[in-house]
């Protein structure tokens, strides 16, 4: 049996290392869409967590991730099983394609 239970945490561990620690430095703060749910009064407009989906059997051998305005709940990152191989292969542990999803939403609104 596979364990499973890293994979939640590599979708978690990505995105915050990526936004709160990297990005920031690059000027992805909370005034520029930084997707935090609270800001902590360092300005930017609240209410745009990202939400992921682990292990996503909706669809298969791709990914997304949508980005509403700034301050709009909605921001979601879905991330689908490969089924080309047996046993299929979990594509939230491949930091290139978490990180690829999420560069979706740094585009200036």
């Amino acid at each position: 049996m596979i364990s499973t239970t890293g994979i939640p945490f590599c979708l978690f561990f990505i995105p915050s290392y990526l936004t709160g620690l990297l990005l920031p430095s690059y000027g992805f703060d909370e005034v520029f869409c930084n997707f935090q749910q609270y800001n902590f009064g360092r300005g930017g407009k609240e209410g745009d967590a990202v939400f992921a989906s682990v292990q996503d059997g909706y669809k298969f051998n791709n990914a997304y991730f949508v980005s509403p305005p700034d301050g709009e709940s909605g921001v979601a990152s879905r991330i689908f099983l490969w089924n080309y191989t047996n046993p299929y292969r979990e594509s939230d542990l491949d930091a290139g394609i978490v990180i690829h999803e999420l560069s979706h939403g740094l585009a200036p609104v």
